[in-house]
């Protein structure tokens, strides 16, 4: 099973999917664009989303092969 938890920033998600996690026994794969844009040292451009939607693909298929290894 896979839930997504997407919104605005301070919405909440992080809180949502901790106690998603919590409930379920279930892992969450970080955001990766916090980690992101917090090293990138400026303000984020259009150009940028394609990394960040890369990158949060990536964290999420190195979570998944790890929990089924």
């Amino acid at each position: 099973m896979k839930i997504v938890v997407t919104g605005p920033e301070s919405s909440g998600k992080t809180t949502l999917a901790a106690a998603l996690s919590d409930q379920l026994a279930a892992p969450v794969v970080p955001e990766f664009a916090r980690e992101y844009l917090a090293h990138l040292g400026r303000a984020y451009q259009r150009e940028d989303l394609a990394a960040i939607g890369a990158g949060q693909q990536a964290w999420e298929r190195w979570y998944e092969q790890r929990l089924h290894a």
